[in-house]
């Protein structure tokens, strides 16, 4: 009995003793060199790409490190993608049960220029250290649970070549990815958009993504909640100097914070945002102390139910309704209304202005400019049913009127009919 129980042992023993035996090799490092050079060449030709480094090994259980990692387009012989050291940590028992624990993916010191690899865009930067943790990964299900991701000290720009080019793609990406939190921090991020002057820059000192969902079966993207932090926001075109005051061509933004409830984007216009509280000093010095608002988007319709922005001196609301429809520039059809009203204060209408004679800062009323707009139609015709504008013991007017063929430059036609009523002007002769 005991020699059937001694064999039995050792046939149980057998698959464990080749299991430690074939770690115990793997951590040999001229046997690590021969593996890593076959899966090289293998995920190489895989991708279609060289890929190549100085240095990898392995430790126990398994912690994978590579040294100088070059990615190089064979045919252009370009690097597109360098990293200095990449470090990974799996995770050994979910991997019994069919499952990837990823303790913690480092890559340091990434340089990345993809050059003509993707259609439409190119993307160029550095990036100092990212960091990723993923509780489970499954490849059957194309699933994963990353905890936490965090990029910082990076400088990336996005060049937007053409937004019309094909999509090559011929496999389906089925992969949903829940994402716990995203962090950034020291982020400059600059976007040129195609065939035109305009561009976003961006520098962020903190950043955090919470409970984001990224589904790219249903090309879905979400999260529910959003912090930003950011010295410096630009968007505009540099082919000509700033005017003074405020410049639409020019917006120039410090001191940004934003907090967003909610975030969502997907096929089909579907958008949903809450903005609960933003703050930013504009360049003309126009300093904006809360933003809040919310915008729905669908395949139908965008709307605006709030929008209120306050300064120190001022405060403006905003609602809109626009069917995609009714700014169709083939057949608009359909109505779209925009109702607008607004106090602006003294200060903040010579910010806005720019540089005005100083006789008429000095004697311009100390009150607020009353402002109430209400339109609607579509781009073949726009209806003005009101414009008031107020300034108390100065001047009212009021402005009705129509506009038709309004993006065609040589149909624009349009007709309004203006009242005003002058009281004391003085401020304007100074």
């Amino acid at each position: 009995m005991r020699i059937w129980l001694k064999r039995i042992g050792i046939v149980f023993l057998v698959p464990v003793i080749l299991i430690l035996l074939v770690f115990i090799v793997l951590y040999i490092p001229p046997i690590q060199n021969v593996i890593v050079r076959k899966a090289t060449d293998y995920i190489s030709g895989m991708v279609g790409m060289d890929i190549r480094f100085d240095l990898l090994r392995l430790s126990f259980p398994l912690n994978i490190t590579a040294h100088n990692v070059y990615v190089t387009n064979p045919a252009s012989h370009d690097t597109l993608l360098y990293l200095n050291k990449l470090t990974v940590g799996v995770g050994l028992m979910p991997l019994l049960n069919g499952n990837i624990a990823v303790n913690g993916v480092r890559l340091e010191a990434v340089d990345l220029n993809t050059g003509s690899l993707i259609d439409g865009m190119i993307v160029k930067g550095h990036v100092g250290d990212v960091f990723l943790k993923a509780d489970s990964v499954s490849l059957p299900a194309e699933y994963a649970l990353l905890n936490n991701v965090t990029l910082s000290d990076a400088d990336i720009n996005l060049f937007m070549c053409d937004t019309t080019a094909a999509d090559t793609s011929t496999s389906e990406i089925n992969w949903y990815i829940d994402l716990r939190r995203v962090e950034f921090r020291n982020v400059s991020f600059r976007c040129q958009m195609p065939c035109d002057s305009i561009y976003l820059d961006l520098n962020v000192d903190e950043a955090e993504l919470s409970d984001g969902v990224v589904d790219l079966g249903k090309e879905a993207y979400g999260a529910f909640g959003l912090q930003l932090n950011a010295p410096k926001i630009f968007f505009g075109t540099d082919l000509d100097e700033p005017a003074l005051g405020f410049d639409v061509s020019h917006i120039f933004l410090s001191d940004v914070h934003l907090v967003l409830d909610s975030l969502y984007y997907g096929v089909g216009n579907n958008i949903r945002a809450v903005l609960r509280e933003g703050r930013a000093v504009d360049r003309s010095g126009i300093d904006i102390r809360s933003l809040t608002g919310s915008i729905e988007s669908d395949s139908v319709r965008i709307k605006i139910p709030d929008f209120s922005l306050q300064t120190v001196f001022s405060i403006l609301k905003l609602q809109a309704f626009v069917p995609w429809s009714a700014i169709d520039s083939v057949n608009p059809i359909d109505f779209m209304s925009v109702d607008m009203s607004g106090s602006i204060g003294k200060k903040d209408v010579m910010l806005i202005a720019g540089e005005m004679p100083k006789n008429i800062q000095r004697y311009y009323p100390d009150t607020s400019l009353q402002v109430r707009l209400g339109a609607n139609g579509n781009i073949a015709d726009i209806k003005l049913e009101k414009l008031e504008v107020s300034l108390p013991r100065a001047f009212h007017l009021d402005l009705t009127g129509s506009v038709q063929s309004v993006i065609n430059e040589q149909l624009r036609t349009g007709n309004f009919h203006c009242d005003i009523h002058t009281y004391d002007m003085d401020f304007v002769a100074g």
